[in-house]
């Protein structure tokens, strides 16, 4: 986005540079997962709080507030920051196009809650049958985020997860580590059968694509 590549550059390597050290951490033992989603939680707060003072971040929320789902584009996406190390994007999510079931091969991923609500489970999966195109999903955790909550997806938490607003459309900021090289694409998952009441589906499609949204 023009006007904040520039401004934030220099600020936003600083904060990658320490959520990569604080997840480093983390996966080494020596910070537990609560602390880490505190110091996430910090920093990402703190990056949203300086982008609001810029009028192109603030139209963009504008935007992403007003914005229509289509059939070809049923997430509002619009990139902030992107280097080799990671990717800042600015999600509106309306309540009548969830994100579904995905995954984030190579990377942590961090949503922040800017409005509204979001219901946000995370999955296990078991391959069914060899071609792995079939897999059951189990629910690992289940979070409802409100405005400054932040979700933290990565393979010791969960890998897999879904976004679904509550009550109104979700406004979210993203921000994306990759921590590993991976050739590996990204899987999506939808429901074989429509869920029974109170009963989640019991075979899913997995179908392997690089992006269905930039930024998810």
């Amino acid at each position: 986005m023009a006007g904040l590549e520039t401004h934030f550059f220099s600020g936003t390597d600083a904060l990658v540079r320490e959520l990569e050290k604080d997840a480093e951490s983390f996966r080494t033992g020596s910070l537990c997962l609560e602390d880490f989603t505190r110091n996430a939680t910090a920093r990402t707060c703190a990056l949203e709080a300086s982008l609001r003072g810029v009028s192109d971040f603030r139209d963009a929320c504008d935007s992403a507030r007003t914005f229509t789902p289509s059939r070809n584009q049923r997430v509002y996406s619009q990139p902030i920051s992107e280097s080799r190390h990671y990717r800042i994007t600015l999600l509106g999510i309306h309540r009548q196009f969830p994100v579904p079931v995905h995954d984030h091969p190579g990377m942590i991923s961090l949503v922040l809650v800017l409005e509204g609500q979001l219901y946000a489970p995370q999955y296990e999966v078991t391959p069914h049958g060899s071609a792995n195109i079939l897999v059951e999903l189990t629910p690992r955790s289940e979070q409802t985020l409100k405005r400054g909550d932040i979700a933290i997806v990565m393979s010791e938490t969960g890998s897999l997860h879904s976004l679904k607003p509550l009550v109104s459309n979700a406004l979210c900021l993203t921000l994306q580590l990759y921590i590993e090289q991976t050739n590996e694409l990204r899987s999506w998952y939808f429901p074989r059968t429509l869920a029974k009441q109170g009963m989640p589906p019991a075979l899913w499609y997995r179908i392997q694509h690089k992006e269905i949204c930039n930024g998810i």
